[in-house]
């Protein structure tokens, strides 16, 4: 990195330091810096993924904040704007990058659309699903965060969730045979989601 962008670096990091628990109401900490890249525990309030943790990669770039950082969910999730293959994110923010945004810009998008599924600019196959198929979208992913298999899709649980939701005592049940996909082996990988989603119920 050269040292006008480590100084803009070092700067904005210092800020996000200082900024990031008030600015995003503790949904999001630091979790850890190596090199240009910064890990970022997001734990959402809202939406969907409330009471999950997702852990955010921020890899600044070497002339950053000129240019957009690179950006990726590590944890795996079900999510029309996040595609399954590597974790990256469809943001406006990043189409539209402008030297005057922050990491800290970049963590409250993420955070909106944790919160804000947005299926009408999905970069997965998502955003082919028919609408009454988006209105369950919630109940889905409360099956996904449960690390329950659906027709033999399983994404990992997501271990805060789950803590969570059995101290609330609404912890989900599996909505489908256990059977017909116990012998898969779990993935959160898919060419195409459409034909693992969970509907109808049965």
């Amino acid at each position: 990195m050269a040292c006008q962008g480590m100084r803009n670096y070092l700067k904005d990091l210092r800020s996000l330091y200082i900024n990031i628990g008030d600015s995003t109401n503790e949904q999001a900490i630091i979790s850890s810096v190596c090199g240009g890249t910064l890990e970022i525990l997001l734990t959402p309030n809202d939406g969907p993924y409330a009471h999950a943790t997702f852990i955010l990669e921020i890899a600044a770039s070497d002339d950053y904040p000129r240019t957009c950082p690179e950006i990726r969910l590590l944890t795996p999730i079900f999510h029309p704007n996040i595609n399954p293959q590597g974790g990256y994110i469809c943001l406006s923010i990043m189409d539209d990058w402008n030297s005057c945004y922050s990491f800290l810009d970049v963590i409250k998008a993420v955070l909106f659309l944790l919160a804000n599924p947005n299926f009408d600019s999905a970069n997965n196959s998502f955003g082919s699903l028919p609408p009454e198929y988006r209105d369950r979208f919630n109940e889905v992913c409360k099956q996904f965060l449960a690390g329950f298999p659906i027709k033999g899709e399983v994404y990992p649980a997501n271990e805060n969730w789950c803590k969570w939701a059995r101290a609330n005592n609404c912890f989900p049940v599996p909505k489908l045979d256990q059977n017909s996909c116990e012998s898969q082996p779990p993935t959160h990988s898919t060419s195409d989601v459409r034909e693992t989603l969970p509907f109808p119920y049965t």
